[in-house]
This record gives C-alpha cells, sequence and structure tokens, in this order.
C-alpha cells in the first residue's frame, strides 16, 4: 500500500483544524471560562484544553506534525499548555507522514495517549 499523498494529508489536516478553531472562537467567553476551554498554537498545530470536559476532542492536539518538524521544544510547551489548562488527559492523533513513527515515540515517551 503506498504512503497518502502529503499535500492531500496536509489539506485535510488543515480543513479540521480550520473548522476546530472557528468552533472555538464561537464559544461564547462565559461558556469558555467556565469549562476552561483554551486553546493555542504550537508548532503549526492546534491544541485544545478543557479541565471540565473529559471528551478527546476538547483535551487534543489537531494538525501535529503536517506543517513541519515537531521539536522537543515543541513537545515541552503542549505539555506545559496541558499542565496548565489542568487536562487530566490530551490526545494526539497524527496524520500518516514522515516521522510520524518517531514523533509517536517521542509522544508516548511523554505520556500523551494516542486517539
Amino acid at each position: 500500500m503506498s504512503a497518502p499523498d502529503p499535500s492531500l494529508v496536509a489539506s485535510c489536516e488543515d480543513g479540521e483544524t480550520a473548522a476546530f478553531a472557528s468552533l472555538l472562537a464561537a464559544a461564547p467567553p462565559a461558556l469558555a471560562a467556565s469549562l476552561g476551554l483554551v486553546h493555542t498554537r504550537v508548532a503549526g498545530a492546534l491544541a485544545v484544553a478543557s479541565r471540565s470536559l473529559e471528551k478527546r476532542m476538547y483535551n487534543h492536539v489537531f494538525g501535529l506534525g503536517v506543517r513541519g518538524p515537531v521539536t522537543a521544544a515543541n513537545l515541552d510547551v503542549l505539555e506545559r499548555f496541558f499542565a496548565g489548562a489542568g487536562s487530566k488527559s490530551c490526545r494526539v492523533a497524527l496524520a500518516p507522514a514522515r516521522g510520524a513513527p518517531a514523533l509517536a515515540d517521542a509522544l508516548a515517551a511523554r505520556g500523551f495517549a494516542p486517539p
């Protein structure tokens, strides 16, 4: 089986990330605050956390590694973000891409769970 076209993978990941960013932007500020719903961008990815919602989609990293390499410093930022947000767990879904197995290993070593 051949690897998927990287540009198609990137387009799909970008679409999912943009859709979720739009959803977050539409959340009324009072609701977002009451749920502890926060987000940040790291290495082109969107990280979302909630101290109140334990659902995977609200404690998730979208698009990690799609737009470029992910460094140990990027993973440090993600760890601090989720710890600071009070998120009990976090999922990172990796798109099929070159370097994904190594990134998956680096994430697992830091306690990030696959979806």
